[in-house]
């Protein structure tokens, strides 16, 4: 679902947090950061691009899919958001 959501035009090219992954897909702050984690670290599929505020006024890292994790979800132009 990560990977969908990233993949999704709006956010392939903007990039998109953590905080923002969460909302989107409702998941739990604690569910998500392994997620990305492993997506970006361990598998290659996301990578940073750079921070940006979030709501609590902290920087946030920005994802932003990989041609791998394209790859991975099948280039995919139907995910929602």
């Amino acid at each position: 679902r990560i990977l969908l959501l990233c993949n999704a035009p709006h956010w392939r090219e903007r990039g998109i947090t953590q905080e923002e992954i969460c909302e989107l897909l409702d998941i739990q702050t604690s569910t998500c950061n392994p997620r990305v984690n492993e997506l970006a670290c361990k598998l290659g599929y996301l990578r940073i691009i750079g921070v940006r505020k979030i709501s609590t006024g902290r920087n946030a890292q920005v994802y932003q899919i990989t041609p791998a994790g394209r790859e991975r979800v099948g280039n995919s132009e139907r995910s929602g958001t």
